[in-house]
């Protein structure tokens, strides 16, 4: 029997965002209010994890009163997910199989249907949902943006995971061991594990994240170099050749 979800948390690491951090909780900010205007709507709680912030990420996302906040000296996504996601377990207070976990990154904006479209589809029955994210297309010049509409025509987004756009029920994440310290696709492992547990899988290409298109990465093999290493130039021209 599907649980409705009564209690739904955010969790978004932040390493030096101060760039882009107002952006993301605004975003954030809009996706709550429009969740609030249907029946009975879950409670909702933001938090982010401050992983080795130097700069001012802190203190603006201070600026937002309704955000909570944790600290940590990792220098890693997985442990910085990790950590944002046994916050908010510690503070629970329904059962797990009524609690969503929905997860973006700093650097990304989600669109104001976000958090109403992951609780449909977790009300009617889905364990983890998956969607979609889409590059800020000022941040590419103009061949890698040709390349990356070339490659998202011929190849559909969905079932690729991102960190930034990717939400599950609090109790499939405990019953798959939850994020791992890896520094990097902590997101695919995780997902890969709830599938091996029997959770129900869903993609959703309705709720696409823009996230930053930015060229310096913060790890070797992330989204920044997939954009601008060559490899999202090489899979036009390769699709381009094999219609």
């Amino acid at each position: 029997m599907t649980m409705t979800i009564e209690t739904v948390f955010v969790v978004i690491p932040a390493r030096n965002e101060s760039a882009l951090i107002s952006r993301c909780l605004r975003s954030l900010e809009l996706a709550v209010e429009v969740l609030q205007y249907g029946p009975a709507p879950p409670s909702v709680h933001i938090v982010v994890v401050l992983d080795r912030c130097t700069d001012d990420t802190a203190e603006l996302v201070s600026s937002f009163g309704w955000v909570d906040t944790v600290e940590v000296d990792a220098g890693s996504v997985g442990v910085a997910r990790s950590v944002g996601v046994a916050s908010a377990l510690a503070r629970l207070q329904v059962e797990t199989d009524r609690a969503w976990i929905a997860n973006t990154d700093a650097d990304s904006a989600v669109p104001p249907q976000w958090l109403v479209e992951q609780v449909r589809l977790a009300n009617s029955g889905a364990d983890v949902v998956i969607g979609s994210v889409s590059p800020v297309m000022a941040d590419l010049t103009d061949d890698l943006a040709d390349a990356w509409h070339r490659v998202r025509r011929r190849r559909s987004p969905a079932g690729h995971v991102h960190g930034a756009n990717l939400g599950f029920r609090a109790s499939s994440y405990i019953v798959a061991g939850g994020f791992t310290s890896e520094a990097l696709h902590e997101d695919v492992s995780l997902v890969a594990r709830m599938s091996a547990a029997s959770a129900a899988v869903c993609s959703s290409l309705d709720i696409d994240v823009t996230t930053s298109g930015r060229k310096q990465n913060r790890l070797s093999g992330g989204y920044a170099s997939y954009l601008h290493d060559g490899s999202l130039v090489s899979r036009a021209f390769s699709e381009d050749l094999t219609g």
